[in-house]
């Protein structure tokens, strides 16, 4: 009874995913214009997007174009967006032609011919150059792991995550060599993949930190805030967006002790090989404002 009632579960499971499957595929996107669709696709096995994905793709694209009739060129970015679609799954090498017929007569249609090529997965990835970060944190963060899909585009933006994490440590000049990707037709996960090889190669840089904060000119009485700012920045990894922000404090506060036309100019003197940084603000403060008197017109009422 229970082995009865579990096969009786799975099956209605399996009917509600394929459901949601077919749903899925069906699914249309709404175009203010009529437009008849062909694909042919050529490929080593079988086709890796189905019909319907396809369309799917070209129509979001269109959508996302908001042309109200439709033409050569958007035609030409939904073709770039198939390509990208195939990549995404590893077709590392994919080409997508097309013809556009704008009609009449008939409506306008557009035919995309897609030339699969081999799906590529990664066989080696070697990582020069990473110290300042534990290897396996970097490979990590690539995520290009023996056997996974090659995908050009996800690497690029993964390179630069990495980069983002390096500047958030300090490593403001960190750079990365466009990636050295060696596809090898030998090599072979089966009969219908390739596998590729790559190296990425870091150049970390030095760590940049602030080692001075010096203040010129300003009015003595603000010695209180440029002490402050000194022990907000030394010692503290530099940060670019440090410097308008010392600006805006400086200014502000020179002009709330009445210096109206106070002008202050903030500078970094860095050193490129050891990272050291000075931050440099120079004050003018300008004449002190006061209040002679002042009116107050139109008030009827206490």
């Amino acid at each position: 009874m229970k082995a009865r009632l579990r096969s009786l579960f799975a099956g209605c499971v399996l009917g509600l995913l394929a459901l949601a499957c077919r749903a899925t595929e069906t699914h249309e996107i709404a175009l203010p214009f009529e437009l008849a669709l062909v694909f042919d696709v050529h490929g080593e096995s079988a086709p890796s997007v189905s019909m319907a994905r396809l369309e799917e793709v070209v129509r979001r694209e269109l959508a996302r174009l908001e042309v109200s009739v439709p033409d050569k060129a958007a035609v030409d970015d939904a073709a770039f967006a198939l390509e990208l679609t195939y990549r995404r799954l590893g077709h590392a090498h994919v080409r997508v032609e097309y013809t556009f017929e704008p009609g009449p007569p008939g409506p306008p249609r557009a035919r995309f011919v897609v030339h699969e090529g081999p799906r590529v997965r990664v066989r080696e990835l070697d990582i020069e150059g990473a110290s300042a970060i534990p290897l396996a944190s970097v490979r990590s963060r690539i995520g290009l792991a023996s056997g996974a899909i090659f995908d050009e585009q996800l690497l690029s933006e993964r390179l630069g995550a990495l980069r983002e994490l390096y500047r958030e440590r300090g490593h403001l000049r960190m750079a990365v060599e466009p990636p050295d990707v060696v596809f090898d037709e030998a090599e072979r996960f089966d009969e219908d993949e390739r596998s590729v090889a790559l190296r990425i190669v870091l150049h970390e840089g030095p760590v940049f930190r602030v080692q001075a904060l010096e203040v010129r000119g300003g009015v003595p009485e603000l010695a209180a805030l440029e002490a402050e700012l000194a022990r907000q920045h030394v010692g503290k990894l530099y940060r670019p967006a440090a410097l308008p922000e010392i600006e805006h404090a400086l200014t502000e506060r020179h002009r709330r002790r009445g210096h109206a036309d106070a002008r202050v100019r903030v500078l970094a003197e860095t050193d490129e090989e050891r990272g050291d940084v000075r931050i440099v603000a120079t004050v003018e403060p300008g004449a002190r404002v006061r209040l002679a008197h002042f009116r107050i017109q139109g008030n009827a009422r206490t």
